[in-house]
């Protein structure tokens, strides 16, 4: 299953690409622990930055709510 999380985008590029990278580590942290088998993607879709995030089976509702605080 793949789920898209879309990031607030920034016309300053330097600090978007670093907002960026912030929210793919702090996903990572959140992901190890309920699904650490997660693969997290960067992509961009109509100038707007997204992370994929793809899992064989859909998330539980437990890790839905971790990934969205």
């Amino acid at each position: 299953m793949n789920y898209i999380m879309m990031l607030w985008p920034h016309a300053n590029a330097r600090y978007q690409n670093e907002s960026a990278h912030l929210a793919e580590a702090e996903l990572r942290l959140i992901l190890d622990r309920v699904a650490p088998e997660a693969v997290i993607t960067p992509e961009e879709r109509m100038g707007m930055p997204m992370l994929k995030i793809c899992v064989e089976d859909s998330l539980s509702a437990e890790a839905i709510d971790a990934v969205c605080g």
